[in-house]
């Protein structure tokens, strides 16, 4: 009897626990059935509204904002380099404008083209550049040289839009030139640059072995694809102590900048672009 009875209290408790857990289940499905997220009180583009005095669901800008997506239909010219599908050929007015004077235009682009461009192309723009002696130059296309008669002769437009969406191998810059108005004085100084050497016969825009700080040059060929490619191990890039030798390029400047070197560089032969690779 006994035995029986601890049988029946074992099964009891069982069926407790067991509608509790049903219970339970039920409970978390049925708090799913909420629509709250997905049918919320909202209005619809074009809906009449009771809340705004015009009665218009449609809310005009927020004052000093700008519209994703629509940035670039105000001016083309400005954003984007391009006007009626055309590469502009000068450096838009606007842009100019945005600066103090021409001259702190080229010092801004100075700054930011040092800061991102002379690692490939070099602080003289012959794209003979830190990253293209000791790292890309080698396996990869070459940085291109301004001082070539094409680029010389190119729209200012083509510039600007090769930092802002990439060319080649190069990247967009757009996320770290995010000022419209640092790329166009990037595009000021590159110019400048160029006027450094414009008494100097252009640059050809062929291959040419890639002269490393030392003074030795990487022979170069190129492959039916358009890619610069090896034909030999990479000479040795350290000094007999081991420590990297440092690059004997100076520091480019724009022309009338103070305490500046605006002669070009020595000890550096110039690295043209496999056709492709320019920018």
């Amino acid at each position: 009897m006994r035995y029986t009875q601890q049988i029946t209290k074992s099964k009891a408790i069982a069926r407790g626990w067991g509608g509790a857990t049903a219970l339970l289940l039920a409970g978390v499905v049925l708090s799913g059935c909420h629509i709250d997220m997905w049918n919320q009180s909202k209005m619809k583009p074009y809906y009449e509204s009771d809340f705004f005095p015009d009665r218009s669901a449609n809310r005009p800008l927020v004052e000093h904002t700008v519209p994703r997506g629509q940035i670039h239909s105000a001016d083309p010219a400005y954003y984007t380099g391009f006007m009626n599908g055309k590469l502009v050929a000068t450096i838009p007015v606007r842009a100019v404008q945005s600066f103090e004077s021409p001259k702190a235009m080229l010092l801004r682009g100075q700054n930011r083209f040092n800061a991102y461009c002379s690692p490939c192309h070099g602080r003289a723009g012959d794209g003979n550049g830190f990253i293209m002696q000791r790292g890309l130059g080698y396996w990869q296309k070459l940085a291109a040289s301004y001082h070539t008669d094409r680029l010389r002769k190119i729209q200012d437009g083509h510039f600007y839009d090769v930092i802002t969406n990439g060319y080649g191998v190069m990247y967009s810059y757009g996320a770290r030139l995010q000022d419209v108005n640092d790329r166009w004085a990037v595009v000021s100084y590159v110019r400048a640059l160029q006027l450094t050497r414009a008494t100097s016969p252009a640059m050809p825009e062929t291959n040419t072995p890639l002269q490393n700080s030392l003074g030795m040059e990487k022979p170069l060929n190129q492959t039916p694809g358009g890619v610069a490619t090896d034909q030999g191990s990479p000479p040795d890039m350290t000094t007999p102590g081991g420590a990297p030798s440092a690059p004997s390029a100076s520091d480019m400047s724009a022309p009338g900048a103070a305490g500046t070197d605006t002669g070009a560089p020595t000890g550096l032969s110039s690295a043209a672009t496999a056709p492709g690779a320019t920018k």
